[in-house]
């Protein structure tokens, strides 16, 4: 859901994909993500777009928190 001039709007979409992480120590970690975003176009401009479908890269750092894995 979005605001476009103080209206909402809604589209309909799901994510699919994969990504890596590699562990450096037992708390910290590394790791790459690619992902597909789809969803229907929303009906009016949102963020001067239409539509936010694509792939999507992310690459992630993570601390665990905790005991033992």
């Amino acid at each position: 859901m979005a605001r476009t001039s103080g209206r909402r709007v809604s589209s309909f979409g799901s994510q699919f994909g994969g990504g890596l992480d590699v562990d450096l120590t037992d708390q910290i970690s590394v790791g790459t993500h690619l992902t597909y975003n789809w969803m229907t176009r929303f009906t009016e401009s949102v963020g001067g777009r239409h539509e936010y479908r694509g792939v999507e890269f992310r690459v992630a750092a993570s601390w665990r928190f905790g005991g033992q894995r």
